[in-house]
């Protein structure tokens, strides 16, 4: 994909050079130059920012094709292997998702790396919906919990309650991972100390994107606190940042994972990784759902002016 900008905007650059001689060779032409100058030192503009753009994207499309698990960091297979298991909790919500969720527990256990447990949370789940997850039930790694229904966020605070390992991860019922996922994250963990939170790319048809399927970027505070480019289905974190900080917040529906990784990346940065992580998909509408008022995009914005984030403690429902 070759970018032509630069080229472009060499001849626009030139042609703005030419219109400045003739003006000075003709001072009476000047003022009616003026306006068509400007015009094209504003296209001369317009085109070097789309050629930074187009070189940014081509960076990011890189960095995902290169990110995969034969670019493991010094040390990774030793210390990976050093850390035992279960290493990573997989904490999936559901509540009416019987034809779909099989799918999404079936992308956990195609991960390439396989020390993980996967919590199940039924949040008043129907009966088909239990019945769906059942047969997994036979992989020792998999069990299910229940909950009345409570919500997405109250019931993921459940499955880490009845989870063990040092890593949490999530998953919605009707997603999928990428296989490389999970091994890639854990090689970070394994090898920086530095790093208690991490994020893959999303994929997806439903965010919106401009020319783009895939929502990832490097880490940004600042854009982190004008809009969330960081989706629940590619977080993987330290279990210490849910001890610090708290869980979900139950009050907050279709922004509880801006919430959650504005207070955890309040203390150091996130890091983005460059893998392919989950597939997004709003099969039917149907996300697990609580009956709390969501909070407003407005006022997750007065949070952050305030500075008002204080630890969520994660309720126990029954």
């Amino acid at each position: 994909m070759r970018d032509r900008s630069p080229s472009i905007v060499a001849a626009l650059s030139q042609a703005v050079g030419t219109k400045l001689a003739e003006s000075d060779e003709n001072p009476q032409v000047r003022g009616g130059l003026s306006e068509e100058i400007a015009r094209l030192k504003e296209q001369v503009k317009e085109l070097q920012a789309a050629s930074v753009h187009h070189e940014q994207r081509c960076h990011r499309i890189e960095a995902l094709l290169s990110g995969t698990s034969a670019a493991r960091p010094p040390g990774a297979s030793v210390a990976a292997v050093a850390t035992g298991g279960p290493v990573v909790s997989v904490i999936m919500p559901t509540f009416d998702r019987a034809k779909f969720i099989g799918e999404a527990i079936a992308s956990v256990q195609r991960q390439q790396f396989q020390e993980w447990e996967l919590i199940v949370v039924s949040d008043g789940a129907s009966e088909d919906t239990e019945a769906a997850v059942i047969p997994f039930l036979e992989d020792k790694r998999i069990k299910m919990v229940r909950q009345q229904n409570a919500g997405s966020a109250n019931a993921r605070n459940f499955g880490i309650l009845n989870s063990s390992a040092p890593l949490l991860a999530y998953l919605d019922d009707d997603n999928l991972w990428y296989p490389e996922f999970l091994y890639r994250a854990v090689d970070v963990f394994a090898t920086r100390e530095d790093v208690d939170i991490i994020y893959g790319a999303l994929v997806t048809e439903e965010n919106r994107l401009r020319n783009s399927c895939v929502l990832w970027k490097k880490f940004n505070r600042k854009h982190l606190e004008i809009l969330n480019y960081i989706d629940t289905n590619v977080i993987v974190h330290r279990r210490k940042l849910f001890d610090k900080y708290g869980g979900w917040d139950g009050s907050v529906r279709k922004l509880c994972d801006w919430d959650l990784v504005l207070r955890y990346t309040s203390h150091s940065p996130a890091l983005a990784l460059n893998v392919l992580a989950a597939y997004y998909r709003d099969c039917d509408g149907g996300r697990a759902r609580g009956p709390s008022d969501p909070l407003t995009f407005n006022e997750v914005r007065r949070r952050i002016e305030s500075g008002s984030y204080q630890p969520v403690s994660p309720n126990q429902p029954g």
